[in-house]
């Protein structure tokens, strides 16, 4: 755990980082961190911080993009006997989006405009 001090352009913040337990599957060692404006607000959440690690409570959030999370969504909602065609429609919307993901994320950087002038 620690509070470090920053100054930069903008003014002064706090950085609080706190050592939680390690990866079960890898042993990795993981922190919990975060940035703040004043010193108080820094000890304060560094304090809840280390108070939910000692009690067990923290837990990590998922990295889940949002067509993940629509598609456990839409999984569990399936058990709620929902129509067939609107299943059928909202896979098709998370697809959709999956490939649209996919594609944007392989794109280049920038692309150049060629223009009817040139």
């Amino acid at each position: 755990m620690a509070i470090e001090k920053r100054v930069g352009k903008t003014g002064t913040a706090y950085r609080v980082r706190v050592d939680l337990l390690p990866d079960p599957a890898t042993g990795e060692r993981r922190f919990r961190r975060g940035t703040f404006g004043t010193k108080k607000e820094a000890e304060r959440a560094e304090r809840e911080w280390e108070s939910e690690k000692d009690r067990g409570i923290y837990i990590d959030p998922p990295k889940l993009t949002v067509a993940e999370l629509f598609a456990q969504w839409l999984e569990v909602w399936k058990g709620t006997n929902p129509k067939p065609r609107t299943v059928l429609e909202y896979r098709r919307i998370i697809d959709t989006r999956q490939r649209h993901t996919t594609r944007a994320a392989s794109a280049p950087a920038h692309r150049h405009r060629v223009s009817p002038d040139n």
